[in-house]
């Protein structure tokens, strides 16, 4: 068979593999549901369908062209439950065939609840209402993730190939990580956060915590205005660039990555102390091992590996 044969026999088989995954998911549908009484708890189960959460005067849910029987809207006692399941060719069907499934949830205006729950896969969700919790908790998956106005005493994300950003969010307790996507935080305020990053990117625009902990592999976290008390900061092959202002204890270990740091304020207000070579503080380099006469409010504990450390503090 010749080349041109058998490129026909390929794109006739592509062909049909796409209209049997048109037909295979069978009827489209819209529907809804009004849950009643007070709802304190929300739990979501997402798989393809995009899905955004709303303000209004009352719970509400509507879906889109959703695939009959691929869904369900259940109230157990004071907990709203939405689930969609995941079809492996539906992004095919939606895609080529069908305007894509959609839902939306509306919600009261300034209701806290005790628990809200979120598990994303593939599709998109957008949630920029405010949403207000005892405890906030998102799975994202390879679906995009917009969040803003989120206030609960504990927030718990897992991100893994998807985009996921949080426009603001203020928090007791932040206990995140990040796989190979990519994450933006917008204005953060905490007391305690944890933050483990693989592969992705991890950006603040505007940071003010408590016991802060930062841990990388070969991604990259960039953060500025930082307002941070007892951060500490470890690399694998990533690199960690951090701009604003550091009190108390901050601890900084890098493998082969490096590490930047632009830091408000006066040297003479650090203690330091140094391990490792290519380390440089306000362009000094210091020797292997040093550690600073006497110990001020402000300490830097800086180690590195292969990779370097570039302290600047003006």
């Amino acid at each position: 068979m010749d080349k041109s044969r058998k490129l026909l026999v390929i794109v006739l088989v592509v062909i049909g593999v796409l209209i049997l995954a048109s037909d295979s998911t069978g009827k489209r549908v819209d529907d809804a549901f009004s849950p009643s009484g007070d709802i304190t708890n929300i739990q979501i189960e997402n798989g393809n369908v995009d899905l955004k959460i709303i303000e209004g005067d009352t719970f509400y849910v509507k879906g889109e062209n959703l695939e009959e029987n691929s869904y369900t809207f259940t109230q157990e006692g004071d907990t709203l439950i939405i689930k969609t399941d995941k079809n492996g060719l539906d992004f095919i069907h939606i895609g080529l065939f069908e305007n894509p499934a959609t839902l939306t949830l509306t919600i009261p205006r300034d209701l806290q609840f005790d628990t809200v729950t979120i598990k994303n896969d593939s599709g998109d969700f957008n949630a920029t209402t405010g949403l207000h919790a005892k405890q906030f908790s998102i799975i994202a998956g390879s679906g995009d993730v917009v969040l803003e106005g989120i206030k609960t005493e504990v927030f718990d994300s897992s991100v893994g190939s998807g985009d996921f950003e949080v426009k603001d969010l203020t928090a007791n307790d932040i206990d995140a990580s990040v796989g190979s996507g990519d994450a933006i935080f917008g204005y953060v305020e905490c007391e305690k956060m944890s933050m483990e990053v693989g592969s992705g990117e991890l950006t603040f625009k505007s940071l003010e915590a408590k016991d802060c902990e930062f841990v990388l592999g070969s991604g990259d976290i960039e953060g500025k205005n930082l307002q941070v008390v007892n951060m500490t900061a470890q690399t694998g092959s990533g690199d960690i660039e951090l701009k604003g202002e550091l009190t108390g204890v901050s601890k900084f270990t890098c493998g082969s990555g490096d590490i930047e740091l632009n830091l408000d304020g006066d040297l003479e207000e650090y203690s330091l102390e140094i391990e490792g070579s290519d380390i440089e503080v306000n362009g000094e380099e210091y020797d292997k091992k040093y550690k600073s006469d006497e110990t001020m409010d402000k300490q830097l504990h800086l180690k590195a590996g292969s990779g370097d450390i570039e302290v600047t503090i003006r």
